[in-house]
């Protein structure tokens, strides 16, 4: 009946682009709820689990998918709350409930605390039992670059704990800050090399340096406000909106600097509340320099760009897709071109590809747009563009700036090209000469059928076969456009086409839209605009792809579009 009652241990969603989920069960017994509370990896290659309910540490080894039970027993819930790696080898995890730290030595197999010094620190007995019996002391921490200690950011203990992995002792170090829940999470400011602690309950932010602990800023005691944070590229510190209708950022500093950004029209929480509370826990930063925060009662992603200043919702409506509304997933990993979700009371994995938008799941359950990518060594179709380009009569379509590395950001279209010739220009020719021009260049050509033939029908024969109306060994037919439509848009404009669907055009049924962006957006500021699902009027930006490589693809027969 154990046996029976095990959920699937082994979902593969590679067919469909997705990783391959697979349960791995502990040869030791165990059970309960809120069994761990974080996970290192080991000089050894190893996973180490952090307990908190559980008697014992957790390994699980990668290479054999082994997971056994290790070290002591240490009685008491809710023990020890993340770990913190150091140059030894070892890993501490750090007191939640409990009144020691814990150390696993990697290298020598030996588990052990480390005490917490309160008689020492406290001349008031009653004030020491109280601070070693103090549940939720710490929530985080991190090593400080400048000497290399850890340090724990307090949630309802009284002083900041210093961890000295070389003397392997603890100090309750800076002055008294009292309250409860305090700060959740520490991140390391990039240009100071100070700790920020995010502050959930405490009116401050934390500041945390060998030399001084400080507080600074006011936003008001209690609120839940923040929970977690994830530096950026540019060195700012974002922090996760809980209860917050806003994005706190810090910018690190012996006097940091502190502002919000985004408001209640995009950090929303999702329907079933209605009090707007835990929208949010945890962040990272992915390969796009983005921040992302993964839904907690939220139904979107959330996207920050520190740079422009700005925070959006990405991606689908998550509601349909996960049938936990809220705690579904808190804190994650990015790995390449993706930042995973780790499922907190959530069913499901969330993934954010970061290097683009994201696909539309409509209610009907219609994806009306997804991503994929290709090699540009091996599909350098901004190269070809480039080489059709330099063909071209530079009167009628265009030419590479003067002196300028030939780059298509670099390109110019002729002003009179960009006007219909009833206003006096010459848009319809300069779209005649390149269609012709794109018919008769075989180089160009052979280019984009090889693109079509081994990036793009596979990547659509993987769609069919993952929605199970295919066989991957069996062989099927497409037809595609050819020569293929090529648009030049000479940079961000205040008017656009009229919005239309392919439907609008002749185009039928059973065709599927496929835009490759060739240029940098960060360059170029152009986008592709288009519903996020059938008949909602609601626009959304597609091509946000920052840099080649990655083509979008969509329903343009279903969906309105319309162009700058």
């Amino acid at each position: 009946k154990e046996e029976e009652a095990r959920p699937e241990d082994d979902i593969d969603h590679r067919p469909a682009g997705g990783p391959r989920l697979t349960y791995l069960w502990c040869q030791d017994k165990v059970g309960g709820q809120t069994l761990y509370l974080g996970g290192n990896i080991g000089v050894d290659g190893k996973l180490y689990f952090i307990p908190g309910h559980a008697k014992r540490v957790m390994v699980c080894d990668p290479a054999t998918d082994r997971v056994t039970c290790t070290g002591p027993i240490f009685p008491g819930k809710f023990k020890w709350l993340r770990g913190v790696n150091v140059d030894s080898g070892k890993i501490y995890g750090l007191p939640c409930h409990a009144d020691t730290v814990l150390c696993i030595d990697v290298p020598s197999g030996k588990i052990t605390t480390i005490p917490i010094p309160y008689d020492e620190v406290y001349s008031d007995r009653l004030l020491a039992k109280e601070q070693r019996e103090c549940k939720w002391k710490y929530h985080g921490g991190t090593i400080c670059p400048t000497d290399n200690c850890i340090y724990c950011i307090p949630q309802s203990a009284l002083h900041v704990l210093k961890i000295d992995p070389v003397s392997e002792t603890c100090q309750l170090v800076g002055p008294e800050l009292p309250g409860k829940y305090k700060w959740y999470g520490g991140v390391v400011g990039k240009h100071d090399q100070a700790i920020y602690g995010i502050p959930h309950n405490s009116p401050h932010v934390l500041r945390i340096s060998p030399s001084a602990i400080t507080v600074h800023g006011d936003y008001g005691d209690g609120g839940h406000k923040w929970h977690g944070a994830s530096p950026a590229p540019n060195g700012d510190i974002v922090s996760v909106p809980a209860n917050a209708d806003s994005v706190l950022i810090i910018r690190p500093g012996i006097e940091p600097e502190m502002f919000e950004i985004g408001d209640a029209k995009c950090v929303k929480s999702g329907r079933h509340r209605t009090d707007r509370k835990y929208k949010f826990l945890g962040a990272m930063t992915g390969a796009d320099g983005m921040v992302y925060c993964f839904p907690s009662g939220s139904e979107r992603v959330l996207q920050i760009d520190t740079e422009a200043q700005e925070v959006r919702e990405v991606g689908p409506n998550l509601f349909d897709m996960e049938r936990i509304c809220q705690n579904k997933w808190q804190n994650g990993l990015t790995l390449g071109e993706n930042v995973y979700a780790i499922p907190l009371a959530g069913e499901s994995l969330l993934r954010v590809l970061d290097k683009w938008e994201g696909g539309i799941v409509a209610p009907n359950g219609v994806i009306y747009t997804d991503v994929f990518s290709y090699d540009v060594t091996k599909h350098d179709m901004g190269k070809a563009v480039i080489s059709l380009l330099q063909q071209c009569d530079s009167d009628v379509v265009g030419s590479f700036r003067s002196g300028a590395q030939e780059k298509l950001e670099d390109f110019c279209v002729p002003a009179e090209s960009t006007w219909r010739s009833v206003n006096g220009g010459r848009c319809e020719d300069a779209q005649r000469y390149l269609s012709e021009q794109i018919a008769r260049n075989d180089t160009f050509l052979a280019a984009f059928d090889r693109l079509v033939s081994e990036v793009v029908l596979p990547y659509m024969k993987q769609r069919l076969v993952a929605a199970g109306v295919a066989e991957m060994q069996e062989p099927m037919k497409f037809y595609y456009q050819r020569p293929p439509t090529l648009r030049l848009q000479p940079g961000p404009a205040r008017s656009h086409v009229k919005a239309h669907n392919d439907a609008t055009y002749g185009h039928q049924s059973g065709e599927l839209n496929f835009w490759l962006p060739l240029t940098d957006r960060k360059l170029t500021e152009v986008d592709l605009h288009c519903e996020s699902a059938a008949e909602e009027g609601e626009a959304s930006i597609y091509q946000r792809v920052h840099g080649v490589g990655f083509g979008v693809s969509f329903l343009g027969l279903s969906v309105v579009l319309y162009e700058p």
